[in-house]
């Protein structure tokens, strides 16, 4: 990849995600179904990485979400872990074993929103567990169709020249 694409994924994007989730992901809510638009990126921007440059791609959008979030007494860091590790498990996968396809986006985006929120149940349990789940299912639906959308965009912009060598 370029260094134009990477500081286009590593910091531009990040940034742009980080922004429209505090500005308008609350807008464009659906009943308790928020998009979680920096974990989105982590998930389908890491399918263009290798495993560790996805997860610093999912450091950063976890970092940045995590500096904007409003939340309160903690699981903060379980916020940075979960993106840490779904963008390193994202990227070790499209190294070894798929190549990123528009098929393939929704279950990243799925996979990836579950195993963060898992993380972060851990980190930070919440009082009310049959409603947390309910709205990480609703959340997890969400995120995958916006990755249906984003994806073919994202391709775009950094090119198809990424874990081109893996099977598919």
């Amino acid at each position: 990849m370029s260094f134009g694409k990477r500081l286009l994924l590593f910091i531009v994007l990040p940034l742009m995600a980080a922004i429209l989730q505090f500005a308008w992901a609350g807008r464009i809510a659906v009943e308790d179904a928020t998009p979680q638009l920096p974990l989105l990126l982590t998930t389908l921007g890491a399918t263009f990485c290798t495993a560790n440059e996805g997860a610093l791609l999912g450091f950063i959008n976890g970092f940045l979400f995590a500096s904007l979030s409003p939340l309160i007494g903690g699981g903060l860091g379980g916020i940075i872990v979960g993106n840490t590790l779904v963008g390193f498990g994202i990227g070790w996968l499209g190294e070894r074993v798929f190549r990123g396809s528009t098929f393939l986006a929704p279950f990243f985006a799925a996979a990836g929103t579950l195993v963060a929120a898992l993380i972060y149940l851990v980190a930070a349990p919440p009082p009310l567990l049959l409603h947390w789940l309910l709205v990480t299912g609703k959340t997890t639906l969400y995120n995958m169709a916006l990755a249906i959308l984003l994806y073919p965009l994202l391709r775009r912009l950094l090119g198809a020249d990424q874990n081109t060598h893996a099977i598919a």
